[in-house]
Formats: structure tokens, sequence, C-alpha cells
């Protein structure tokens, strides 16, 4: 099951985790087309950023060690969008 945490702000953050045969990859989207990056982080690390690419800001990582992981994207606005923060996702990793 697909489960994404989404933020009630103005700016609205959805942030989506997919298991890949070899890691994960968090998906970050505001609905906007933005150039500004989103920054994706490991509680308060720092593990990726990317710009939006159809639609979505995707990072993927192979390195995440066992144990839960407090997974956030953040969009830092521009001219036509706000900043936005997704909730916190605590992503399982074993």
């Amino acid at each position: 099951m697909r489960r994404c945490v989404r933020s009630d702000s103005v700016a609205r953050m959805i942030l989506c985790p997919r298991k890949l045969p070899y890691g994960w990859n968090f998906d970050g989207d505001t609905g906007t087309d933005g150039a500004n990056p989103y920054t994706f982080k490991n509680g308060a690390t720092g593990i990726g950023s990317a710009t939006l690419s159809g639609g979505v800001a995707t990072i993927s990582k192979s390195n995440l060690a066992v144990g839960t992981h407090s997974i956030t994207a953040s969009y830092h606005g521009d001219s036509e969008s706000g900043e936005s923060t997704s909730p916190v996702l605590d992503q399982v990793v074993q």
C-alpha cells in the first residue's frame, strides 16, 4: 500500500514513498511547476534535492539504514507559489 502524507497549508505538499528493489524513491509535489528545488530531509539531515519533472520531484535513496526514518520534503517557493513543507513521513526500513 502506498502511504502518502499531505500538508493542509495554503501551498499544499504531498510526500509519497515508493519501494524499489534496492532502495526507496521519495516523491514531493505541490501541484505547481516551480523551478526551485525541493529539499528532502531525514530528520534534520539533508538527503537530497530535486526539481520538478512531470509535476513531481523525486530522489532515490539506497543507503537508508534499518530502522525508522522521519522524511520530509520542502519547497522554498517562487513568484507563483509560497513555501511548503510536508508533514513527517515515518518510513520503516527493514
